[in-house]
């Protein structure tokens, strides 16, 4: 008898394997070298799929990259350009956490350069569209962070607000773990994986 499962190819047999990976949408916290703390997610829409991770520097600052992001981005640059138009919406986001995390988003508030939404976005545009005229790079970091920024959670300029609280409990998370508030995430244990098959 013979059970199959397997294709013949130019003549040979070849079987399908499956492929371990990270669980999309879950956010995982790790401590890296240097005692910096990573918090990540795996952002997946489709076939899209958009690393998003906020690191916390030693001196409490947050930094975040995802795709087409500029390197070295501040945190609450992002926040103020989701929606989170002043100090005050910044902290209501924080409400309600211990006072690490508050301390924490105090220090990122007093480092922090840009006053207004639109100069947040512009702090993108820069980067995503060098050398262009504002309007037009205004446009490209709102395009930026619609699409290609946590699609999981919606890829519309309504999303925006959504989008901006899940980083702040992402932020959240990671000073939790510089504050041995929690633990490390295990990458290795099966929760957090999930095992791809061929497509659709």
């Amino acid at each position: 008898r013979d059970f199959g499962g397997y294709f013949i190819i130019n003549g040979s047999e070849k079987a399908l394997m499956t492929q371990e990976v990270l669980a999309s949408d879950r956010v995982l916290v790790s401590k890296q070298a240097q005692d910096k703390i990573i918090a990540e997610v795996i952002s997946t829409r489709g076939a899209f799929k958009g690393r998003v991770r906020i690191l916390r520097n030693l001196d409490g600052t947050l930094n975040v990259t995802f795709p087409a992001s500029p390197r070295k981005l501040k945190l609450f640059v992002l926040l103020k350009a989701l929606g989170l138009k002043n100090d005050k919406e910044i902290m209501d986001a924080f409400e309600g956490t211990p006072k690490e995390i508050e301390n924490d988003a105090l220090i990122n508030i007093e480092t922090l350069q840009v006053k207004t939404e639109e100069e947040a976005l512009d702090k993108i545009g820069k980067f995503v569209a060098p050398g262009q005229v504002e309007e037009y790079r205004l446009k490209r970091a709102q395009e930026v962070i619609d699409a290609v920024l946590l699609p999981h959670i919606g890829q519309e300029s309504k999303d925006r607000l959504a989008k901006a609280y899940y980083l702040v409990m992402m932020a959240t998370k990671a000073i939790e773990r510089a504050n041995n508030l929690r633990e490390d995430d295990d990458k290795d244990h099966y929760a957090n994986k999930r095992l791809e098959l061929s497509g659709k």
